[in-house]
């Protein structure tokens, strides 16, 4: 197969490769995908320890019920559901709070720094502290839809999916992240342009 790698064709006939047992393909699988989950997990636990067990903890319950899985024609979005509902289970079977982690959210509450705000070249001169604060102060599952769309380049319908959430609830989501952004840059009209971005990059 000469596809990208990432492609989700290629990907999906790893998958059912997977399934009846190819460890090649199951390789290729925790190696294409590893990055991208380890810094999801990283996003909900802060610990970049917990984050690489919690994924090699995935991967062997994949591998141990390989045969029973479904076919999935969006792997990325289909692990990082499952990673998802393993960390959120793991933190509320062990209550970790010993090991500072938060616990008072029903979804992962990610932050950003001004250094991972990406913003157009020709506004250049925007503060990207003044945009990251607010994202920052976005409820938890919206700031979550911000990194899954525009930091994992996922779709809509995949994003829907790894949220448990249905298509419109999720379009609900975006038009209240729109609707704050609106209200926060009222009075800075020449940065705007943030509105007519978002529906593309969220």
């Amino acid at each position: 197969m000469q596809q990208d790698r990432c492609d989700n064709t290629y990907t999906a006939e790893c998958w059912s490769a997977f399934k009846k047992g190819d460890e090649k393909a199951f390789v290729m699988l925790h190696d294409l995908f590893f990055h991208s989950l380890h810094a999801y997990a990283f996003r909900m636990l802060q610990d970049p320890d917990l984050a690489y067990d919690a994924i090699q903890e995935l991967f062997l319950k994949l591998w141990e019920k390989r045969a029973a899985l479904p076919e999935v024609q969006f792997v990325k979005a289909y692990l990082m559901r499952c990673l998802r509902c393993a960390i959120l289970n793991k933190l509320r079977s062990l209550k970790l709070y010993e090991l500072k982690i938060t616990t008072r959210f029903h979804t992962p509450d990610i932050e950003f720094s001004p250094e991972e705000i990406r913003i157009k070249k020709e506004s250049a001169s925007f503060n990207t502290r003044q945009l990251t604060k607010m994202i920052n102060t976005l409820p938890a599952r919206q700031k979550e839809v911000i990194y899954l769309r525009f930091y994992e380049g996922l779709s809509y319908k995949e994003i829907s999916r790894i949220l448990n959430i249905n298509y419109q609830s999720l379009v609900n989501n975006i038009n209240r992240i729109m609707n704050r952004f609106k209200t926060a840059l009222r009075n800075h009209p020449e940065f705007f342009w943030i509105i007519l971005l978002f529906p593309f990059v969220l």
